[in-house]
């Protein structure tokens, strides 16, 4: 998490909990797509020729 524990040291845990959570959301939701969208840029840019579909 970050340094979420050290910032929110005073936080209760449940807030911990929901900004973990959401934190884990965006990962796993975000991440993919910009991958995605990156590989597909770069294969149309020609650089990723060289390797295999």
């Amino acid at each position: 998490m970050h340094d979420v524990v050290v910032w929110y040291s005073a936080s209760a845990v449940d807030v911990l909990v929901v900004i973990a959570i959401a934190m884990a959301v965006s990962g796993l939701t975000l991440l993919p797509l910009a991958s995605v969208a990156l590989v597909r840029s770069l294969r149309r840019s020609g650089v990723l020729e060289g390797f295999p579909d």
